[in-house]
């Protein structure tokens, strides 16, 4: 596996914290927020902590819409079980947790998501976004990490991480199928209230086959 152009500005940028759903922690406290254990099926709006996104193009420019609706894949068949995601049109951008008793598979495909873990997949024509929004002022510790699942088919998938645009990049680069970055960590982020952290996903010149894991907490205090 190769990584390619990783990129990292980490500095004087910012964030807080916030749950899907949760309640703010108290002043001084140290919370950690984690897309997995927070994840939502209902909730899903510009004021949640963690929301699901898409860009139409590639523009990263902060401006990402919401993923309209949570439920089954219209195209794939999977096996046994589809775990749902938040969806475009009922098929990509897509971002899921597997909440089932069993590793899923697409029939055909060789991909398989593991059980208890996000999956976030792009469309031909842009972005799929997770989004954390902070609650307050902070400074806060970013983990994360991107997992190519598709290790047989496909030309990789390039990731990011912002501070609310491009304009403030904490960290990017690429991954051939079957590459990982392995956690990252980002220490004295600053965030005002309402700022948002993105962790994206796009394809580089097909999108097939770009099914990846993400992994991202954040910590105050």
């Amino acid at each position: 596996m190769r990584f390619r152009n990783i990129v990292w500005v980490a500095g004087a940028l910012g964030l807080a914290c916030e749950q899907n759903p949760a309640a703010p922690s108290s002043a001084g406290a140290t919370h950690t927020y984690d897309v997995v254990a927070d994840f939502s099926t209902t909730s899903n709006s510009d004021t949640s902590v963690w929301s699901y996104r898409y860009q139409i193009g590639f523009a990263r420019d902060g401006n990402y819409l919401l993923l309209s609706g949570y439920g089954p894949d219209v195209i794939e068949q999977w096996t046994p079980i589809d775990p749902g995601a938040w969806r475009a049109q009922g098929y990509l951008p897509a971002i899921g947790v597997n909440a089932t008793t069993s590793d899923d598979s697409i029939i055909g495909t060789g991909l398989t998501w593991p059980r208890g873990a996000m999956l976030v997949h792009p469309n031909y024509d842009g972005l799929v976004v997770l989004t954390w929004r902070s609650p307050s002022a902070a400074v806060v510790t970013v983990e994360f990490s991107f997992t190519s699942l598709h290790r047989v088919c496909g030309d990789g998938i390039d990731w990011f991480v912002e501070h609310n645009s491009d304009t403030a990049t904490m960290g990017s680069g690429s991954l051939d199928p079957g590459g990982s970055t392995g956690t990252r960590r980002l220490t004295g982020v600053r965030v005002q209230a309402g700022d948002r952290i993105n962790f994206i996903v796009g394809p580089r010149a097909g999108y097939a086959c770009d099914s990846t894991q993400l992994t991202a907490t954040i910590t105050t205090g």
